[in-house]
């Protein structure tokens, strides 16, 4: 893993900007004249999508392909081509399925605009990671922490925080949480079945920072090594907490703490080889799939195992972006109206008590506004797209420039710690968080993120204030 690797490709760089300039000019089209392209160009944008995609990750993730680019590429693709991919194949039809596919939208005009803005998105973002994929320091092996971070006392933080995490798991099952995990089909909402994970999860993020850069202060650089030195009540909870939320199909909670876990094993540790990464994986993915099946409250059985059953977390991400796009170009954008609210979560404690002093509300949040208008009934909630979501907020502007600067932080970030080994905290927070949560993010909107990471941030500055010894760690 060499700089030479991770030069710009500008045979690729060429083809993303060619494609981005015709998909310009066919939203423009539309835009103007109402027209679109016949249906075989749906096939030619399924071909080309996969194509950059497989490019992309070839030429600059082969030599290290643990990265947020290979979780988030596939469930991308996925969203914006379900029909082709999954019914197509399967032989379904929406009508069949039910559901918000009943109100789905059906005007082929607004169905090619989507798409069109969601190849955009695809093609900005993956510019903006060959962007990103730049040095601006030597590759080195030992970590370079900045002298505010050396004087932590990481020792002592990480015993503090393995104590409230394990306080955090005790009140959680005697209030009865444990039970509400597991409790399979008994017409709970997914915020009933999730209840009190949000701290545990928290409690789990900041532990794997503190932990991590405990250990790579130590310059722990094997398997061995980091058994011996590592934190046993830390490394307990985190497994007993991941094994209950896979158990419970509590999934998107499970990967917030246990790929955090693997992620800073791999940027801190020692790199985990590609082929043990691609099997991890695969059977990461069977082991979420079952998890979803299980959750639903129904026996599982090898019928089950379709290809619309495994992946219909994903069914809805296009059909969101359809109706979004109808619905803001005919009452206009948000306009980040309801920002200012969302990010009052990032302010511990103060927020809320801000939040309902004002009597604010997220009514108008692009999660709402699919769910009123493609559910069947109001006791569900269907999520969103991201893309659909930035259209939303600020239409094709926003989008382009939303996707264009995230490829290229992502990308950057990537570089700056697995191999210049360049540490800041919030950059981490963002990168972990970011890349553990890879798989939800098409289905989520884009403010979610900010106030979450906001919020874990602060939490742990305030930790450090009260660690710090103004000494260096030994």
């Amino acid at each position: 893993m060499t700089l030479r690797n991770y030069k710009n490709n500008k045979t690729l760089e060429t083809c993303l900007t060619v494609a981005i300039c015709m998909y310009l000019i066919e939203y423009v089209a539309q835009e103007v004249q109402n027209w679109s392209m016949p249906h075989l160009f749906e096939q030619f944008d399924l071909l080309l999508a996969v194509i950059f995609s497989f490019w992309y990750m070839i030429k600059y993730r082969k030599d290290n392909i643990l990265c947020f680019e290979l979780m988030f590429l596939p469930v991308f693709l996925l969203g914006i081509f379900y029909s082709d991919i999954v019914l197509a194949a399967m032989n379904y039809s929406a009508e069949g399925i039910g559901g918000a596919f009943n109100n789905a939208i059906k005007q082929t005009n607004v169905l090619t605009k989507s798409r069109v803005i969601q190849m955009l998105a695809l093609c900005v973002f993956l510019l903006g990671c060959v962007k990103g994929n730049v040095f601006k320091s030597n590759e080195n092996i030992k970590w370079k922490i900045e002298g505010k971070y050396e004087t932590i006392n990481y020792k002592a933080v990480i015993h503090f925080l393995a104590v409230l995490l394990l306080l955090e798991i005790i009140l959680n099952y005697l209030n009865g949480n444990f039970s509400t995990w597991f409790s399979y089909g008994q017409g709970l909402s997914d915020s009933e079945r999730s209840k009190g994970l949000g701290r545990i999860d928290f409690l789990c993020l900041i532990s794997t920072i503190v932990e991590f850069v405990r250990l790579g202060l130590g310059q722990v650089l094997s398997f061995k090594d980091f058994l011996h030195k590592v934190n046993k009540i830390y490394l307990f909870e985190i497994l007993l907490v991941s094994s209950m939320l896979l158990l419970s199909g509590n999934r998107n909670e499970m990967l917030l703490v246990f790929l955090p876990f693997i992620i800073s094993y791999h940027v801190f540790v020692r790199h985990i080889p590609n082929k043990n990464i691609l099997l991890g994986l695969a059977v990461g993915v069977m082991f979420m799939i079952y998890s979803g099946l299980t959750r639903q409250g129904n026996a599982v059985s090898y019928a089950d195992l379709d290809v619309y059953t495994m992946s219909r977390d994903y069914s809805l991400v296009g059909i969101n972006c359809d109706y979004l796009v109808k619905y803001t170009d005919a009452k206009g954008p948000h306009l980040f109206a309801s920002l200012p609210a969302s990010l009052l979560g990032a302010i511990p404690y103060i927020g809320p008590l801000i939040f309902n002093t004002l009597n604010l509300d997220l009514a108008m949040q692009s999660t709402y506004i699919t769910t009123e208008g493609l559910a069947t009934w109001q006791g569900t909630g269907l999520g969103t797209s991201i893309v659909g979501d930035l259209y939303y907020n600020a239409k094709l502007p926003f989008v382009i420039l939303f996707m264009a600067v995230f490829g290229y932080f992502i990308s950057r970030m990537h570089v700056r710690f697995q191999f210049e080994r360049r540490f800041s905290l919030l950059y981490y927070l963002t990168y972990l968080y970011m890349t553990s949560n890879a798989v939800y993010f098409v289905r989520q909107q884009w403010d979610f993120p900010v106030s979450r990471i906001l919020y874990d941030y602060i939490i742990l500055i305030i930790i450090f204030f009260f660690f710090n010894k103004h000494k260096s760690y030994s």
